[in-house]
């Protein structure tokens, strides 16, 4: 197993009880890996991870809203790592996005999909944090230790998003936790990483990890 998804693991043995860090997280699960389709005329949602029990967070958190949750496993060639796909679907799927500030009412009355993240969406420290959470789940990695658990001096952790607004506000999230990101655009993608050993590690800390 590699660290990054060490890492992860234990992040889904230390989150919040707390409902509305519960959407917090969901929220940045689905800004960073999540996808929209039509399916039998309704609005659904699938996440996609490497994670295989992210599922059953997934499950308790949009247990509420009465929506249906399955999973299954992509089995691609080029895939490195099993990966899975988490589908969400319900009458209240639109509920769920509007409450975890995915999605909005626009000025004509329309439901609507958010880019980025606004201030007054998750104005608590403890949202703020399993928000980064769930972004680091949904995207992150981190390297720093090998297989074999011996450190490197080349310590790098970062999150990838697939638009530059969003990028930006994360970096922005991240300066109100007192952590000092930096972007680059990759691959077409925009890349929020943290390099300094010290900063990688008041990181692990907000990511509750620190047995990793």
């Amino acid at each position: 197993m590699s660290y990054s998804k060490d890492v992860k693991n234990e992040i889904l043995n230390n989150l919040s009880e707390n409902a509305c860090c519960k959407q917090a997280f969901l929220s940045a699960l689905i800004k960073t890996c999540g996808e929209y389709k039509i399916s039998n005329g309704e609005l659904a949602l699938s996440l996609k991870t490497q994670i295989d029990r992210l599922c059953d967070t997934v499950s308790e958190i949009v247990a509420p809203y009465g929506l249906d949750v399955s999973i299954q496993m992509e089995e691609e060639s080029f895939l490195k790592f099993p990966r899975y796909k988490i589908q969400v679907s319900g009458q209240a799927i639109k509920q769920l996005l509007l409450d975890c500030k995915v999605a909005f009412i626009n000025d004509e009355n329309c439901f609507d999909f958010k880019f980025g993240i606004e201030p007054q969406d998750f104005e608590d420290d403890c949202c703020k944090r399993e928000f980064i959470k769930g972004a680091f789940l949904g995207s992150g990695t981190v390297s720093g230790i090998d297989e074999s658990g011996k450190k490197s001096v080349d310590y790098h952790l970062e999150w990838v998003f697939g638009n530059e607004q969003m990028a930006d506000d994360f970096v922005k999230l991240l300066e109100n936790v007192d952590i000092q990101g930096r972007k680059v655009m990759r691959k077409k993608l925009y890349v929020v990483y943290l390099q300094r050993f010290e900063h990688i590690s008041d990181m692990l800390v907000i990511l509750n990890a620190n047995e990793s």
